[in-house]
């Protein structure tokens, strides 16, 4: 029986980042984990949305009309990964946990926060 947890992970990046690589880090500590990313996932997403604005014709009626194009691109990965139970303690008495990614040659650092590291280390020992 497999006893990994498992993570599932959105990241964003912006538009015109390199595609990530498959692979992700963990560094609790001093301490280095390497994990696969399995069942990457992307999506590339372009939204255009009109900005509008009211004129006032000669016959003192208004008129809606366009006054300009609000685009807002996307650029996110969906995946998951294993993280196995000896990782999983570590993270239970660590000081400082983050996971790192790559794309291109780009590094991607999330940092987990005091107040967050101390939510997964319950979750983690339940």
């Amino acid at each position: 029986m497999d006893n990994n947890f498992q993570v599932y992970t959105l990241l964003n990046l912006h538009p015109s980042s390199y595609d990530l690589k498959d692979t992700g880090y963990i560094l609790i500590d001093d301490f280095k984990h390497t994990f696969i990313l399995k069942d990457l996932k992307q999506r590339r997403s372009i939204q255009t949305n009109p900005e509008y604005g009211s004129v006032t014709g000669v016959d003192s009626t208004e008129v809606q009309v366009i006054t300009g194009v609000n685009t807002s691109r996307e650029n996110s990965y969906r995946f998951h990964f294993d993280l196995p139970q000896d990782v999983a303690k570590r993270i239970v008495s660590a000081q400082r946990v983050r996971f790192v990614y790559y794309a291109g040659p780009a590094a991607i650092e999330v940092f987990i926060m005091a107040r967050d590291l101390r939510d997964l280390r319950t979750l983690l020992s339940s």
